[in-house]
């Protein structure tokens, strides 16, 4: 009688524990569609932001010396960090995500 109380047990529990993991997986597909996006804006927003106001003074060429292009360059070289950085955190987030989905609640 005990191992049949077990076995019910078991067997309810069992499609639960499908359904937490089923449920944990789809908030973390939730985040990174609904906020991925705009968290990859912002980097780019700031990399940009944080570009043009270290290399004010060589964009705006005050000397008349041919700044203009070395100012826009160091810009786009910051971007670029900026992005590399972003493309990390989103491999991260990625594995982190396939190493939830293959975890296995049984």
């Amino acid at each position: 009688m005990k191992n049949k109380k077990i076995l019910t047990a078991l067997l309810f529990a069992s499609p639960l524990s499908l359904m937490a993991q089923e449920n944990a997986k789809s908030i973390i597909n939730s985040f990174l569609d609904d906020w991925l996006l705009p968290i990859f804006v912002l980097f780019v927003l700031a990399g940009a932001i944080h570009g043009i106001i270290s290399n004010a003074s060589l964009i705006q060429d005050k000397n008349e010396d041919g700044t203009v292009w070395k100012g826009f360059g160091n810009v786009g070289k910051i971007i670029l960090f900026y992005l590399l950085a972003f493309a990390i955190l989103a491999g991260i987030a990625a594995a982190a995500n396939a190493a939830i989905s293959s975890i296995r609640i049984d």
